[in-house]
């Protein structure tokens, strides 16, 4: 039975590529606009120097902290660390959670667009995937449109 079910799941995703393309997409949206923007500030910040040819060849602990600390604590270049490396990432962010650091504002504003697509799309997502068969785009965003917040909603109304 679970077995079963596990299969049925996984041929419904294999069956729509088109939603995981969209989804690859719009996570690529969200993450490049702050990966081109450290990218310009390493760019900035090595120049053509020395140092910037070790970097290159291989990882340079004391200038990846020089580099982190460089803009203070609430700028994109802060988050360059070697936690953003692996499932170090994810231990990272549930520990500044817990901790309550405050978030960058530009990290903050790139995740608040990533959870409000999300949000909008899951239910057309959720329905390509009960329906096991092709709706179109026209199906798929207005079913997106239709239970639009009201996903997020049903979920916390079961909670009560």
């Amino acid at each position: 039975m679970v077995a079963s079910s596990w299969r049925d799941g996984l041929t419904r995703i294999a069956d729509a590529p088109a939603v995981l393309a969209g989804i690859y997409f719009i996570t690529l949206v969200a993450a490049l606009p702050l990966a081109t923007a450290i990218g310009f500030d390493i760019n900035e910040h090595l120049g053509s120097s020395l140092t910037a040819n070790e970097v290159a060849d291989s990882v340079n602990y004391d200038w990846w902290q020089e580099f982190a600390s460089q803009g203070g604590f609430l700028t994109l270049t802060s988050t360059f660390t070697p936690s953003i490396v692996g499932f170090a990432t994810t231990l990272d962010s549930i520990s500044s959670l817990l901790d309550k650091r405050p978030i960058v504002p530009a990290i903050a504003f790139a995740l608040g667009f990533y959870m409000f697509v999300w949000v909008f799309l899951q239910g057309g997502i959720l329905d390509r995937y009960a329906r096991g068969r092709r709706i179109g785009a026209y199906g798929f965003f207005a079913a997106s449109g239709i239970f639009f917040l009201r996903v997020p909603g049903d979920l916390l109304d079961a909670g009560n």
